[in-house]
């Protein structure tokens, strides 16, 4: 899949959670994805100060929920293409969120929990990383139609 034929396929998959994502539609998408947020967060930022501008307020919510979402599903799509549920990314998402709020909390304590659980975060953020770089399983699996079925790579 080339990169225009993922993110389309991105926008118009935007809602559905179910089937497989190939790595191509995936990481083109992200791409995009992170090039939209980079150029948003450079243009509504006062380059000079670093300080957010006058349209921060408004702009910034509505572009991360119009890209989240379907980068979300995508993301969902590719867990399902390694024959993984995504429900392993929730749990890995809401554990990362807590180390976030442990550190924000700024006490001994804080940092003592950090340093005991920083082994597993690692371990975890590499799980995600390695399973967005294997390829899909071969043929269908439990959560679709192999992507590459009806479009061979090449």
């Amino acid at each position: 899949m080339g990169p225009v034929d993922a993110i389309k396929t991105g926008f118009r998959k935007a809602f559905v959670f179910s089937g497989r994502a190939s790595r191509s539609e995936f990481w083109f998408f992200y791409v995009f994805y992170s090039l939209i947020v980079f150029t948003v967060l450079t243009v509504i930022f006062d380059p000079l100060e670093l300080q957010p501008s006058d349209t921060t307020f408004w702009v910034l919510p509505i572009v991360s929920c119009a890209a989240s979402i379907p980068t979300f599903s995508v993301l969902v799509r590719r867990w399902h293409d390694t024959n993984h549920s995504a429900w392993w990314f929730v749990g890995i998402f809401a554990y990362m969120i807590a180390i976030n709020q442990i550190l924000n909390i700024g006490n001994a304590p804080g940092a003592f929990i950090f340093l005991l659980f920083a082994p597993l975060f690692v371990v975890m953020f590499w799980i995600q990383i390695v399973l967005y770089f294997l390829p899909g399983t071969t043929g269908p699996n439990q959560y679709g139609d192999d992507p590459f079925a009806l479009n061979p790579p090449g």
